[in-house]
């Protein structure tokens, strides 16, 4: 049998189950298949937003593979349509947003063939490109999410003080369903006067309503963390939601000694994500669509 391309698509905040796709040595991580095509489509509604953050990414073979020619990732509501951009040429990640209305709880991806629209969507100067003129094997693959319960965080307020790190982050929200998943995500910038640290970390629950992280583990004193250093204030805005696409090959995170940097302050923000899973083209080979609704809040270490 001739293997057919990996696509993955991801829309959303991630926490879901993850579907089997084929054997087990034909499957890496997350649903991505080692042969064909892998779609990842993760799709996040934050609370008290009229709009959906989306992100995507089309594997092959278990490797990343950027859009080219004519091909483009597009999502969609019943009301509207969006290209999904890549923010670094041939990174892989493609990400936008959708205007919803209260009526639409729904949104699906889809890869397609548009040479005039992908002329106009790179970043770099057209003029002398020659476009693909025949679609790729990627086009026609999708995806859909439809959006779970809203996501309450009820503790802690925003701009809590923290002053030590044997205080406990306590985080509380409303309880839905019990066997759904819940995450949280958060992202630490820490300063020394004017050098700064970025980093990040996630905690997985089920619906219980209820967590408690140890300040400590989010902000060491004496150990390695998983640095991240975003390259705008954009990307940071999106780098907690859509962490688990982007360190699928996407994103280096890099080992980085804590114990000489000296913090004056720090700021934490926390957000609690409640994911169910997606649905997936049959014609994939592997892949993970996760849809999610979100609630976020700031809270700061000052020692």
């Amino acid at each position: 049998m001739i293997p057919k391309p990996a696509l993955v698509l991801v829309v959303g905040v991630c926490v879901l189950q993850t579907a089997c796709f084929g054997s087990d040595d034909e499957k890496t991580q997350d649903g991505i298949s080692d042969v064909g095509v892998s779609l990842i489509f993760h799709a996040d509604l934050p609370r008290n937003h009229s709009y959906t953050n989306v992100a995507a990414s089309v594997y092959w073979d278990g490797q990343i593979r950027p859009l080219v020619g004519g091909d483009l990732f597009i999502a969609s509501t019943d009301s509207q349509e969006a290209v999904l951009r890549s923010e670094q040429n041939l990174s892989g990640f493609y990400q936008g947003q959708l205007s919803l209305d209260p009526t639409q709880n729904e949104v699906s991806v889809e890869i397609m063939f548009d040479p005039q629209q992908a002329r106009e969507e790179r970043w770099y100067d057209t003029r002398e490109l020659v476009v693909e003129t025949n679609q790729g094997f990627l086009v026609g693959h999708h995806a859909s999410a439809v959006f779970p319960v809203e996501t309450r965080l009820t503790e802690p307020t925003a701009n809590t003080r923290y002053r030590t790190r044997a205080d406990d982050v306590v985080i509380t929200w409303q309880v839905e369903d019990e066997e759904q998943n819940m995450r949280v995500a958060t992202l630490q910038r820490c300063y020394d006067g004017n050098l700064s640290k970025t980093w990040t970390d996630t905690y997985r629950s089920k619906d219980t309503g209820h967590m408690s992280i140890g300040l400590a583990g989010l902000i060491p004193s004496e150990r390695t963390i998983n640095r991240v250093d975003p390259v705008d204030e954009f990307f940071q805005s999106i780098f907690v939601t859509f962490f688990e696409i982007l360190t699928l090959g996407l994103v280096d995170v890099r080992a980085d000694d804590n114990r000489d940097f000296r913090i004056d302050y720090c700021t934490v923000d926390i957000h609690l994500f409640r994911e169910i899973p997606g649905t997936l083209s049959d014609s994939a080979d592997g892949g993970k669509v996760t849809a999610s609704t979100s609630d976020s809040v700031q809270v700061r270490y000052e020692p």
